[in-house]
């Protein structure tokens, strides 16, 4: 989301430079399987990498 603002118009011409998402919570219990679509970094600051799968321990 764009500083301040809460809705953009994005360049459609351009779509292939972003990506448009909706934060959202869910709710997790220990066992459950948590899939990664994306490379990035954990709250915690660990590497996490596109398609690897994670069991849910501790809440």
């Amino acid at each position: 989301m764009l500083e301040g603002k809460s809705n953009a118009t994005l360049p459609v011409a351009d779509a292939a430079r972003f990506k448009v998402y909706r934060p959202e919570t869910m709710e997790l219990r220990a066992g459950d399987l948590i899939r990664v679509t994306e490379n990035g970094t954990s709250m915690d600051g660990h590497r996490v990498t596109n398609g690897a799968v994670y069991h849910c321990a501790v809440l």
